[in-house]
């Protein structure tokens, strides 16, 4: 199954440091969004199969309501944070998460997507 992975992050240096990433491991389908209004409006349209989400979307923003409605349609997903003492308010309600601690090797962001993706379950998976 080809793989489509959504991606939110307001900082448009990173998220062509992810995109760059996601090429060179061989994943060119990909939608990037900036705001958390695009990206639930991408989970209806897209039907991502694995995203990764900014925790942090400035403005006091988060990307909370994003993971619910990607673990609503069974899309695993990993937070990317830099603020990892923030990670206290994911509610209960969203079960484990997967968290990558920026700044972090693009190598490593790979594997671990890679590792996400090749997992005999990864459609089901919720994260």
């Amino acid at each position: 199954m080809r793989q489509k992975i959504l991606i939110l992050e307001d900082s448009t240096l990173l998220a062509m440091l992810i995109e760059d990433t996601l090429e060179m491991a061989g994943y060119d389908d990909y939608i990037l969004c900036k705001s958390e209004q695009a990206a639930l409006a991408a989970i209806t349209t897209e039907k991502p199969t694995f995203a990764l989400l900014d925790f942090n979307l400035g403005d006091n923003l988060n990307s909370l309501r994003v993971a619910k409605a990607l673990r609503d349609n069974a899309v695993p997903f990993f937070f990317l944070t830099g603020y990892s003492e923030n990670l206290g308010i994911i509610p209960e309600n969203l079960g484990e998460v997967r968290i990558v601690n920026k700044p972090f090797k693009t190598a490593d962001l790979a594997n671990l997507i890679k590792q996400q993706l090749s997992a005999p379950d990864a459609s089901e998976d919720n994260g």
